[in-house]
């Protein structure tokens, strides 16, 4: 059973800096979309009033820059935090499986 539980955890897990994986959390998958999208949306807003909302040339691509470090940011806090929660509920599948193993093992001399 624990084998099978470091097996299936490995799905749960995102990639960090470097290469470093780990668990996701739901707070902070929350909280760093909050903070990507706040970024995002400030340098949006930035550059679309620097390039007078419109500008000339491929200057007028940098408030598209904001627009996808939104979304690309939205949707990978999302990702995260569905996956937080997928953790969660298999986490508490495992123990209760491994509470039932452990107390049919005690009432079996």
């Amino acid at each position: 059973l624990d084998r099978e539980w470091e097996l299936e955890r490995e799905n749960y897990m995102v990639a960090g800096k470097y290469g470093h994986k780990h668990i996701p959390g739901r707070f902070s998958s929350a909280f760093g979309g909050f903070l990507i999208v706040g970024f995002g949306i400030f340098w949006t807003v930035m550059a679309a009033s620097m390039t007078g909302f419109g500008g000339a040339g491929i200057i007028r691509i940098f408030p598209l820059f904001g627009v996808l470090f939104v979304v690309f940011g939205a949707g990978m806090s999302i990702m995260a935090f569905v996956k937080a929660g997928q953790y969660e509920e298999a986490q508490q599948r495992y123990q209760r499986r491994r509470r039932e193993l452990q107390n049919k093992n005690r009432k079996t001399p």
